[in-house]
């Protein structure tokens, strides 16, 4: 089967890193970070409604989707996750959509569907090794890079505060400001 590869302009790459650095600082200056506060950012920055919800009806292993509704895009996260691994999850998907990457339904549709998938060992571990299961294509390979910049962000950028951060602390996380 050919793989048909779409190139994006020099000027486009360029936009879509500033739009992405941009995410990333407005992320940074949330006190504290909130799913409902990024979901604000990432509208902003894509122009397009965005709605982050939790779900308990995914296909099983599979940790988010993101989804482009008639309203907007809808991410949507498994309700059981870890709290810093629902984070991360909702940040792979975020960056799917400032990289342009296709939404899940279009993937399905041309039988290239991936979704964030996490394996019990990896739940298990996740405090330990601070990363998902590994991806085998370019898109998800720069989503999860996204994720991964701005996680960073987040626990790095101020000392924690909130409930979370006692919690985080013991992850061997040393700073956080996520509740």
């Amino acid at each position: 089967m050919a793989t048909i590869r779409t190139w994006k302009s020099n000027s486009t790459r360029r936009a879509q890193r500033r739009t992405r650095t941009e995410v990333q600082r407005r992320t940074a200056q949330l006190q504290p970070f909130t799913l409902t506060a990024f979901g604000r950012i990432l509208a902003s920055a894509s122009g397009i409604p965005v709605s982050i919800a939790a779900s308990s009806s995914l296909p099983p292993s599979v940790a988010g989707r993101w989804l482009r509704t008639g309203t907007g895009d809808l991410i949507e996260f498994d309700a059981d996750l870890p709290e810093i691994a629902r984070i991360n999850t909702v940040l792979h998907e975020a960056g799917h959509i400032l990289y342009g990457h296709a939404s899940v339904e279009h993937r399905v549709d041309a039988g290239q569907a991936l979704c964030s998938i996490l394996g019990p060992a990896a739940i298990a571990r996740f405090a330990h090794v601070r990363y998902r299961s590994a991806y085998d294509t370019g898109s998800e390979r720069e989503a999860e890079d996204f994720a991964r910049q701005t996680l960073r962000t987040i626990l790095w950028s101020d000392a924690g505060t909130g409930e979370s951060a006692g919690l985080l602390a013991a992850l061997g996380f040393p700073r956080t400001r996520i509740e």
